[in-house]
């Protein structure tokens, strides 16, 4: 007769290993209840009394971790005394609470809720300035462009290297077309 003894495929171990590493204590789980729970998940898949150590201190509360660190504990029994004394000593309430959570609720509806008021909110406008449109009057009598066959416009100037790209001045025929 022969006993066969089966061994976990790789993927299970490794499986399990990570639920291990990754198992964290409960917001209202006891640190009796966590504790019991860890060996036996490193039971199956094996690892050592160091390594069981460092993933109960790891998947502790943070409050209790601070304090189980602060002690330096080199057992497991160790870091479970000091585990027990932090979750009797530590407040480990939330920051924030229930009634918190529904005031802020309630603000926020409050500000989403449509807006029940049907009159209409009217803005008035302070009258614009006026402004004027026309060119401030010349000094002396005016000068009629149209009337005027001599009248061209005064020439730009541009670079010594910008003549090739100056524009040709126009007439006063082709600008009367252009702007009417």
């Amino acid at each position: 007769m022969h006993v066969c003894i089966f061994a976990p495929a790789p993927i299970t171990l490794w499986r399990k290993a990570s639920e291990m590493w990754s198992r964290d204590q409960k917001p209202n789980e006891p640190v009796d209840d966590y504790y019991a729970d860890m060996p036996r998940k490193s039971r199956e898949v094996q690892t050592s009394a160091g390594m069981t150590q460092f993933a109960i201190m790891r998947g502790l509360r943070p409050a209790y971790r601070t304090y189980v660190m602060q002690q330096n504990p080199t057992t497991i029994a160790e870091l479970l005394e000091a585990a027990k004394v932090a979750e009797a000593t530590v407040d480990d309430s939330p920051l924030v609470t229930l009634e918190i959570l529904e005031a802020i609720n309630r603000l926020v509806r409050r500000i989403t809720a449509p807006v029940a008021d049907t009159r209409r909110v009217q803005f008035r406008r302070t009258p614009s300035p006026v402004r004027r449109l026309l060119p401030p009057p010349m000094a002396g009598p005016r000068f009629n462009r149209a009337q005027s066959s001599s009248w061209q416009p005064p020439p730009r100037f541009y670079g010594p290297s910008d003549t090739s790209t100056a524009p040709l001045p126009l007439h006063i025929s082709d600008t009367a077309t252009r702007l009417y």
